[in-house]
């Protein structure tokens, strides 16, 4: 797992001219005693129609259009406030929804830096359809990663950005593609991550081929021990 370090250079323009625009305060009106009673009312409306659990076990309420509107945000540069760099590509964010909905971007961001310094955080040492099947968990609720060695890395983001959920929902799928030729490389890959379920995972499959065919673990241990 390489290191993402922030990169903030800020932008300076010369002969900056300032003025001062001078509002005028309109008079409030008076309400009537007889109007509507807008603080009764307001106590009074129907509850969000949805909402959104944050991994740290916060609860942000908010209506299916907000929901709606986050899922629109992925990887579009509208109001976009940080770009996320990968070796042969980047990938616009938004520091403010991404801390909102993650802790550990919460302490790896800086919020006051501001958003015409252009930051960048850079990510060339991960895979770029991994780290962004993270991000678009964490903007839609869901993500499309489906090959083995991606949903590998996935899976370890997951467990690195304490995502319980989308670790979980990785390890799954890399279940359903185990195969005689990958389980003894997917299971020390488990091991390595320290990753309690995936190894779960691996050893209910190894625990099949032992009884569905005897004698081909044993195989191939012996196999990968020859090729090392």
């Amino acid at each position: 797992m390489g290191m993402i370090y922030l990169d903030c250079s800020e932008n300076t323009e010369a002969n900056l001219s300032s003025s001062i625009e001078v509002l005028s305060i309109a008079q409030v009106p008076n309400i009537s005693p007889k109007g509507p009673d807008l603080l009764n009312q307001s106590s009074k409306r129907s509850p969000p129609r949805s909402s959104m659990t944050c991994e740290d076990g916060r609860s942000v309420e908010t209506t299916s259009s907000m929901l709606k509107f986050s899922a629109e945000l992925f990887g579009s540069s509208k109001l976009s406030d940080i770009t996320f760099l990968f070796e042969d590509s980047s990938f616009p964010g938004h520091r403010l929804f991404l801390c909102s909905r993650s802790k550990h971007f919460r302490e790896i961001m800086d919020l006051d830096v501001p958003a015409a310094a252009n930051p960048v955080m850079h990510c060339t040492s991960h895979d770029p359809i991994a780290f962004k099947g993270l991000l678009q968990y964490l903007y839609t609720g869901h993500h499309v990663v489906q090959e083995l060695p991606h949903l590998l890395e996935l899976h370890s983001l997951a467990l690195v950005f304490s995502e319980r959920l989308l670790a979980e929902d990785a390890a799954d799928k890399i279940s359903d593609l185990l195969e005689t030729d990958n389980i003894l490389r997917v299971i020390a890959k488990a091991r390595a991550m320290q990753s309690p379920y995936l190894v779960s995972k691996c050893e209910s499959y190894i625990t099949y081929l032992s009884a569905a065919k005897p004698g081909l673990m044993a195989k191939l241990f012996m196999n990968s021990i020859s090729s090392n």
